[in-house]
């Protein structure tokens, strides 16, 4: 998902880091150290240049519920909010 030449690739951030936001995160980590501890809270996004980490120009993480938390509703106003 992370190869693929886009404009931006819209990520959930569940208040933690899980598959492949982990990975985004990994990856813009080598240039962005210190993105992890300024990800969004529930409601809030976060847009970063990729520094040519990931095939994407920006990543977008949009700032949902935990996992255990993430219901259907959930689903819905992340992608609107996409």
């Amino acid at each position: 998902m992370l190869q693929y030449e886009a404009d931006v690739v819209a990520l959930k951030y569940a208040q933690g880091l899980h598959g492949a936001d982990r990975e985004a995160v990994e990856a813009l980590g080598k240039k962005l150290p210190k993105l992890v501890d300024d990800m969004p809270l529930s409601g809030e996004f976060r847009l970063v240049n990729s520094l040519q980490q990931v095939a994407a120009s920006q990543v977008l993480f949009v700032g949902t519920p935990s996992l255990f938390q993430f219901r259907y509703g959930d689903i819905r106003v992340f992608a609107t909010q996409v």
